[in-house]
């Protein structure tokens, strides 16, 4: 069993040749003693051998869109802010990530009697 991020390594691989999904999210705190959230979204862009575009846009709950990356089924979008509140206004993406990306995935037959 893979752990920490190098185990996000394989699954992001998997996502970016097309095999799963992953929609990684991150805003632009930087914590004391250890990797921030774009510190890693960047290391995983970085094993596809990809880098981050600087974007512009509206984000959720008032985020703006700063970078983003998407290789296959492996997409990363990178928020200003390093709030505590910024970290979590993200969970506003998750309406659009279901709609854009995981809904036409579900190809689940209609069940009739």
């Amino acid at each position: 069993m893979n752990t920490g991020v190098q185990g996000l390594a394989v699954e992001e691989r998997q996502a970016a040749a097309g095999q799963k999904f992953m929609f990684v999210s991150h805003s632009s705190i930087i914590p004391p003693g250890y990797a921030s959230t774009t510190e890693t979204a960047n290391f995983l862009i970085h094993e596809v051998g990809g880098a981050p575009k600087p974007s512009r846009g509206a984000g959720p709950l008032g985020l703006e869109l700063i970078t983003r990356y998407t290789q296959g089924n492996f997409h990363v979008r990178g928020f200003s802010g390093n709030d505590k509140m910024d970290h979590c206004a993200q969970i506003g993406l998750y309406r659009d990530v279901l709609k854009i990306h995981i809904k036409p995935r579900w190809n689940t037959p209609r069940v009739t009697n």
